[in-house]
């Protein structure tokens, strides 16, 4: 099997959704596979859909040819196969579609997260950078004509502007390397995800992580499957961490005590106590699938308001401290100078 990137959130979502309304107006797979093929513009997408319509007619499943194709996560075939097998294949790809739309969302905030204030940071270096290599010197030779010199700070700022000058080429390239990496995290979505992953705390869960199960849990139940195997999927779905993987086997360890399934999130702290209290009334009433998804909801709309506080909180911050520091600069070279001026006047 030749290698094929996998797909990206947006089109897994679009896809997925896309098999389930084929198969609620009575399509079957391999003709709902066919359809998909026929739009697909990517040449080499179009060959692996083709692929898993002939693995399909050899007798596979529609999960069996998605884990073959290599194009789909594990994730993805993982929850359609338990579909499958409880004859509810439509909702487990309604809830991959919803779990990847959530991924998506919070894939494009994660990358206004790093990449707005980064590009502003790159911005105001490149300003600070011509400030004193090309504008200080010009204030140093005003000083001398009339008779006086750059020391004290402004005097150190003269000498670093010098020093930067001899190594500018490397300093070019360290910016354009920066400006790469830049681009580079705006167009990869998975390595955004690899770089949250990074500085995501281990010792307790977020509001995306708690978001992410969630979503991870509405997924497995509407799939058809029981408490304790949503709890297993859910982990096994959730980025690999210190936090969520202790947590995650005490809920289990309390479901298989005997605990209902909202005592057990509640008190492991994966789930906030008021969702748990929604989730455990949603279940007494017959309608827990819609309380989980509800609580995914919740969760991924409270993610997504706490991640834009403190993108609002960065650039601010950043825009002040460079200001005040282009800022200081120029105090430091037009302070003496006016001094200067005052005294030949």
């Amino acid at each position: 099997m030749t290698k094929t990137s996998k797909l990206g959130y947006r089109e897994l979502s679009m896809l997925c959704l896309e098999l389930s309304l084929f198969l609620k107006a009575g399509a079957d797979g391999n003709s709902a596979l066919v359809l998909l093929a026929e739009d697909e513009e990517n040449p080499r997408r179009k060959e692996r859909f083709f692929s898993m319509v002939s693995d399909m007619d050899s007798g596979l499943s529609l999960s069996a040819a998605m884990e073959r194709s290599g194009l789909f996560p594990r994730d993805v075939w993982t929850i359609l196969a338990v579909g499958e097998k409880t004859g509810r294949t439509e909702e487990a790809l309604v809830s991959v579609s919803r779990h990847y739309d959530a991924k998506d969302r919070r894939d494009r905030q994660m990358r206004a997260a790093l990449l707005q204030p980064s590009i502003l940071l790159l911005v105001m270096l490149c300003v600070i950078l011509v400030l004193l290599v090309k504008i200080l010197p010009i204030f140093n030779e005003v000083y001398l004509s009339l008779g006086g010199e750059m020391s004290g700070i402004a005097g150190g700022l003269l000498r670093l502007g010098m020093l930067i000058d001899g190594i500018l080429p490397i300093v070019c390239l360290l910016l354009g390397l920066a400006a790469g990496a830049i681009l580079l995290f705006a167009s990869v979505e998975r390595l955004r995800e690899a770089v949250f992953r990074l500085f995501k705390s281990k010792k307790k869960l977020s509001a995306g992580d708690r978001a992410h199960f969630a979503g991870a849990l509405a997924m497995g139940i509407s799939s058809g499957l029981t408490a304790v195997e949503a709890v297993e999927a859910a982990a096994e779905l959730l980025a690999e961490g210190d936090a969520s993987a202790a947590l995650c086997r005490s809920c289990l360890a309390m479901l298989t005590e005997g605990k209902t399934l909202a005592e057990a999130l509640s008190v492991s702290g994966l789930l906030p106590t008021a969702e748990c209290r929604l989730l455990a009334l949603g279940i007494r009433s017959g309608s827990g699938e819609a309380a989980i998804e509800e609580i995914a909801r919740r969760l991924e709309v409270d993610a997504e308001e706490q991640l834009e506080r403190r993108i609002g909180q960065i650039e601010p911050a950043m825009v002040v401290i460079t200001s005040v520091l282009i800022g200081l600069i120029l105090l430091c070279v037009m302070l003496p100078l006016t001094q200067i001026m005052s005294a030949i006047g």
